[in-house]
């Protein structure tokens, strides 16, 4: 079984935006400009984002309206973080294409992953509901609803995920931070979306903290422990981290909650969209000091 919490979020707008090969030019290009943009898309393939992205910065200066390229940089960006850059080319893509609604999603995460909540939601909201069959799958949307604070909203979009993903503790731990913070920790715990098996560790040990049945001490015992392959061991102390963070500003104690966040974004680099959701912790409660 996969789990969609697990993956970044490229997959989000590249699934749009590297679909953007197939997309041709409104206008013919020069042969100079087709011939770096064949090789920038070679490069792409063969995981080289960096030097797919120099190509791509020539093609672009020389046809700043080439959506496909701006398509595929924007993805590329989102790989290696630059989400500012992401976030620029999709708004100049969606100024030439304003009917490009299914490259919000994409562009959601790039404003969620610089701390623009709001204008987030804004995307993901407007994706969701240009394509109401995909809101299930809309995790993302959900904790963007948690961070603006709309904490009803948010529970239903976890519960709506739990539709295409019921046994992932992750959907749980977001479900229980938005019904705790809109309705108490004791009715977080009677409606704890259950779990059938999570296989990742400590993920079944963070459902039973938020259920009241264990400590942090045993989630922290979990990720390490040394039956486990120590080659695992930094992703299993990245989720320990994130979730035992996540437990606290639900509960009510947000300085534990910034510590355990930061903990999580400085000490394990992950590549995965739940390391920007760490970073995006400690710049969210920072502006609410």
């Amino acid at each position: 079984m996969t789990h969609p919490f697990n993956r970044i979020t490229l997959g989000v707008f590249a699934c749009t935006a590297i679909l953007s090969i197939a997309i041709k030019s409104f206008a013919a290009e020069p042969p100079v400009v087709e011939q770096l943009l064949e090789q920038a898309e070679q490069s792409a393939a063969i995981n080289k984002p960096d030097e797919a992205l120099k190509l791509l910065d020539q093609v672009i200066t020389a046809a700043p309206a080439n959506q496909k390229a701006l398509l595929l940089r924007a993805a590329l960006r989102q790989q290696v973080k630059d989400w500012a850059g992401a976030l620029a080319d999709a708004d100049k893509v969606l100024e030439l294409a304003p009917h490009r609604v299914d490259l919000k999603l994409g562009r959601g995460v790039s404003h969620f992953m610089l701390g623009h909540i709001a204008e987030s939601l804004k995307d993901f909201d407007a994706y969701a509901a240009t394509y109401p069959q995909q809101s299930p799958q809309l995790w993302q949307r959900g904790i963007a609803l948690y961070y603006a604070g709309k904490f009803d909203e948010g529970a239903k979009q976890f519960e709506e995920h739990r539709t295409v993903n019921p046994d992932d503790v992750e959907n749980s731990a977001w479900h229980f931070a938005c019904v705790a913070r809109s309705k108490g920790v004791e009715a977080a715990r009677k409606v704890l979306i259950p779990s059938a098996g999570d296989a990742r560790v400590p993920m079944m040990k963070v459902l039973d903290l938020y259920a009241g049945k264990a400590t942090i001490d045993d989630v922290f015992a979990a990720a390490k422990d040394p039956a486990l392959k120590n080659r695992t061991l930094p992703v299993r102390m990245f989720y320990a981290h994130l979730y035992v963070g996540l437990y606290y500003d639900a509960t009510g104690e947000p300085a534990k909650a910034k510590e355990q966040m930061a903990i999580a974004a400085e000490k394990y680099v992950l590549t995965d969209y739940m390391h920007g959701v760490a970073k995006v912790h400690g710049m969210v409660r920072a502006e609410k000091k």
